[in-house]
């Protein structure tokens, strides 16, 4: 992957509670310039790991901060074989357990909303697209149900039944549903959620590493 002017840089840093959103200013072989939105409080040649964000692409990659000039951060340029590439797929789903009381809507397109049944049910992992969840029950394949997902707040959720395969425990079942007739901020935001999640993930990663 190359890198591009504008580009977008996530910067991780160590034991810093936040991440810092840059975008690539210049280049050459052996410096990237990062132009942050604010002076950024790193040290020089502090340690960072970089998520550059590309249109089909992504990858992460370790550094240094060799030069500061209030916005600016001049950090050394990784070489190819220091490029860890991330499938955007798996850095957007986050594994989480988040438990939710679902209400049916349809099985096959038949409507199912007047019977007044409820299921409890985990989400076990979840991205833009949709959700794995855990329940007992062996959810028919295209049937609909909707919940309240409570992340910082409560998003109204309708999803559909992708997949249902029954998990190692005994009357235990995982459903992959996919996410409908959503709008769009609401996807933005399970989505923005995820990524944040990863985000710090990783830095928890980042930090421990550190620490060995």
């Amino acid at each position: 992957m190359q890198f591009v002017h504008g580009q977008l840089i996530i910067i991780l840093t160590p034991f810093m509670g936040y991440e810092i959103y840059s975008n690539v200013s210049q280049f050459d072989s052996n410096t990237l310039v990062l132009e942050t939105k604010t002076i950024a409080d790193i040290p020089v040649n502090r340690d960072i790991l970089c998520i550059a964000i590309g249109d089909n692409s992504m990858f992460e990659f370790y550094t240094q901060v060799e030069v500061k000039d209030k916005n600016l951060l001049f950090v050394k340029r990784p070489v190819d074989n220091q490029l860890s590439v991330i499938e955007k797929r798996s850095f957007n789903r986050i594994d989480c357990r988040i438990s939710f009381l679902a209400m049916p809507i349809s099985i096959n397109h038949i409507s199912i909303l007047n019977s007044d049944k409820k299921f409890n049910g985990t989400i076990l992992n979840i991205s833009g697209g949709g959700i794995l969840t855990e329940t007992k029950l062996n959810l028919p394949v295209d049937m609909v149900f909707s919940f309240k997902l409570k992340l910082n707040f409560f998003i109204d959720c309708k999803v559909k039944v992708i997949r249902t395969v029954k998990a190692s425990e005994d009357d235990v079942y995982q459903s992959g549903c996919q996410f409908i007739d959503m709008d769009l901020e609401s996807i933005k935001a399970i989505s923005l959620y995820a990524f944040k999640e990863q985000l710090n993930k990783k830095r928890e990663d980042l930090n421990m590493l550190k620490m060995t």
